[in-house]
């Protein structure tokens, strides 16, 4: 004897789950805008500059103590002439920190990005600068070897570019010479491209917390067709920092305030750039949701 009505299952039909039980979050509010995007990077710097700034001054904090460790070995081997175990402690010592700072340096990546992230979405901010750059450290395997092939592929690209400039400068070839500049020009236009299309990779893996190959595969997506945009913002961008460069080259002119003022300089332009690349990413997340651009939305208001 067969039932009337199909039994239904305690959890439902599984062709109605959803597809994700992971809650949909609500757009950033930041257009794919030059003036949009440099707008919201600076206030979000001037609100929180003395957080970001801490947070990326801790691992220049340990690259100077490494450098005091090695002027230190350097001095005590000119003043006895020999290398001992003092000095290859010293040795040692520095390069344990130099190690140390870079790891603290890509921590303070993810870090800085955790905390422009909160500050887009108005939630609670992290506790200190040292909390953030702890927070930032289980991104720091994978924010590592993202940065760790980004220098691989821009070596690849060019390799052939340097080979063939060694090869002309030591046979004196005029051919040579011009096949490596073709081959140069070739490699930065590619290695340019491939920057732009993988500018956000940073950000994806720790907004998004995902693995080194998906986060590759989401900046290809949050970036095509959108390689135009992304230049024009970068070229604005890029613009703005060589103005502050310029004004920071003309202090560090001036003995002992000139030399705060580059380290002060270094440490803002450092955490500026981490909050372009987020405000960037937030921008590329809303337009894929189909936001419109500051442009659409003045001409509709019009």
């Amino acid at each position: 004897m067969h039932p009337s009505q199909p039994i239904q299952p305690v959890a439902g039909d599984p062709r109605a789950w959803p597809a994700s039980r992971k809650p949909a979050r609500p757009p950033f509010g930041v257009a794919l805008d030059p003036s949009d995007i440099l707008r919201r990077t600076f206030a979000l710097w001037r609100e929180d500059a003395v957080h970001l700034g801490l947070v990326t001054a801790l691992p220049y904090v340990t690259f100077a103590l490494a450098v005091v460790a090695a002027v230190g070995a350097a001095v005590s081997v000119t003043d006895f002439g020999e290398l001992g175990a003092l000095q290859l402690a010293a040795v040692g010592v520095g390069g344990g920190l130099l190690l140390a700072g870079a790891l603290f340096l890509v921590a303070s990546y993810g870090g800085a990005f955790l905390v422009v992230e909160e500050r887009l979405r108005g939630e609670p901010r992290s506790t200190g600068a040292v909390g953030a750059l702890l927070s930032g450290l289980p991104f720091l395997r994978r924010l590592s070897v993202v940065y760790l092939l980004g220098v691989a592929g821009g070596t690849t690209l060019l390799a052939p570019a340097l080979a063939s400039g060694g090869l002309a400068v030591a046979q004196n070839s005029v051919a040579l010479g011009l096949l490596g500049l073709f081959l140069g020009v070739v490699g930065l236009v590619a290695a340019a491209y491939g920057v732009l299309r993988l500018l956000v990779v940073g950000p994806v893996i720790v907004a998004e917390d995902v693995g080194v190959s998906a986060a590759i595969a989401r900046s290809l997506d949050l970036t095509r067709g959108r390689v135009g945009h992304v230049l024009l913002v970068c070229v604005v961008f890029v613009a703005v920092l060589f103005v502050v460069n310029s004004a920071m080259a003309i202090v560090s002119l001036v003995p002992l305030l000139g030399l705060l003022a580059q380290c002060v300089g270094t440490i803002a332009v450092g955490s500026l750039q981490t909050v372009f690349l987020f405000v960037l990413y937030a921008a590329l997340v809303d337009r894929e949701a189909g936001l419109p651009d500051a442009a659409e939305t003045a001409h509709r208001r019009s």
